[in-house]
């Protein structure tokens, strides 16, 4: 399940990309490195909550529902949380 997953989060990325300046074609690249860490916590999240139908009818109906977007708010804090580090290296508080 986590390739299909990673794979539509580098298509869905890329698309939202699309409109992006030709000078800024690098930070497509970042699509897909953003997506792995992405799908697997996604992936873990939803067997870890046993919600896996639930997103799953979300995602086939076409938006994003409520256990959907608990989801993401979890993964997303993660990531965050996990680049903070890098993050603060690259752009140290004055």
């Amino acid at each position: 399940m986590r390739p299909q997953v990673e794979a539509r989060m580098t298509r869905e990325c890329e698309k939202a990309m699309g409109s992006v300046e030709s000078n800024f074609t690098a930070f497509r690249s970042l699509c897909s490195e953003i997506a792995r860490p992405a799908s697997v916590c996604v992936v873990q999240e939803v067997e870890r909550n046993g919600t896996i139908l639930q997103v799953a009818a979300e995602a086939l109906g076409g938006k994003p529902g409520p256990e959907s977007m608990k989801v993401a708010a979890v993964c997303i804090s993660r990531l965050v949380e996990t680049a903070r580090s890098s993050w603060d290296q690259q752009f140290p508080a004055r």
